[in-house]
């Protein structure tokens, strides 16, 4: 194949003016016929149609990669390959029902997919036991200090007074943590630090006798009951049980980064790939 310096030798319109100038042409018909010069020597065909890389047998080519401004090819290319390698290996893998039910399109199914694909294997590489947990409190004992007062509750909200006053009247004997009479509220034991919530349930839920159900409060999202179950001073650490959760969170968050980018080598590792970029 000719090369495109060999098809389109340098263009020079002074040159090309020059020699184009009987009284037979017109400037604009100059203009047009040197147009029409640079587009053939423009990209051809051929070359927007050549491959940049392929995974599994799809190939990605020149015409598909809209690189914005400033934006390397050989980076966009190696995106593409990261989501063609989760897409061929993610394809004997059941989602979870509720990601099927958001997946609304063929390209959304596949990129969620290998999302969930990826996730599950992080996850797996990312092991949380007890002693994880344990040293990270005992390591980080300052982010588990109370510098205001805190509170273990239930908290029901209603949008009407009266409902609220019917679950006062019904949940007046309840018991923490457990009651029956709870399970038709879908509530849970959560912690409230004083200062991040609403002022009136701060109000009521620091003032309150322990286990004790509060309330109507009225507030002006709506009426709210709350039975508080413990509470912190400043000054206090929580304990483990209560800030488990947050740990996991942190100690999967701090290798997940580096944890991905070892699921992605490996399995670019196993899988037939061809780069065509020079």
């Amino acid at each position: 194949m000719p090369s495109s310096s060999a098809r389109c030798p340098k263009f020079d319109i002074v040159d090309f003016y020059s020699n184009m100038t009987p009284a037979k042409y017109t400037t604009g018909q100059l203009l047009a016929l040197a147009l029409l010069a640079l587009q053939a020597c423009g990209p051809s065909n051929a070359d927007r149609s050549a491959p940049v890389a392929t995974v599994g047998g799809v190939t990605l080519r020149k015409s598909q990669i809209a690189a914005p401004p400033g934006a390397m090819v050989s980076e966009l290319a190696d995106q593409w390959i990261n989501r063609q390698v989760l897409n061929y290996h993610s394809r004997g893998y059941n989602m979870p029902p509720i990601h099927r039910a958001k997946a609304l399109a063929e390209d959304f199914v596949l990129r969620l997919r290998a999302r969930s694909f990826l996730d599950s294997l992080v996850r797996q590489r990312i092991p949380i036991t007890d002693r994880h947990i344990e040293a990270y409190y005992a390591e980080n004992a300052d982010r588990f200090l109370l510098e205001s007062p805190a509170a273990v509750v239930l908290h029901l909200g209603f949008t009407r007074e009266s409902a609220a006053i019917a679950a006062a009247e019904s949940l007046a004997s309840v018991q923490v943590p457990d009651d029956s009479l709870l399970l038709g509220y879908n509530v849970d034991l959560q912690l409230v630090r004083s200062g991040q919530i609403l002022p009136e349930l701060d109000a009521a839920i620091f003032s309150a006798d322990l286990g004790q159900m509060t309330g109507p409060v009225v507030s002006q999202i709506g009426y709210h009951l709350v039975l508080v179950n413990k509470v912190f001073n400043a000054g206090e650490m929580l304990p483990v049980g209560l800030v488990r959760s947050d740990i996991i969170h942190r100690l999967i968050a701090r290798r997940w980064q580096t944890e991905e980018a070892a699921v992605l080598d490996s399995l670019r590792g196993v899988t037939s790939i061809e780069v065509f970029l020079d």
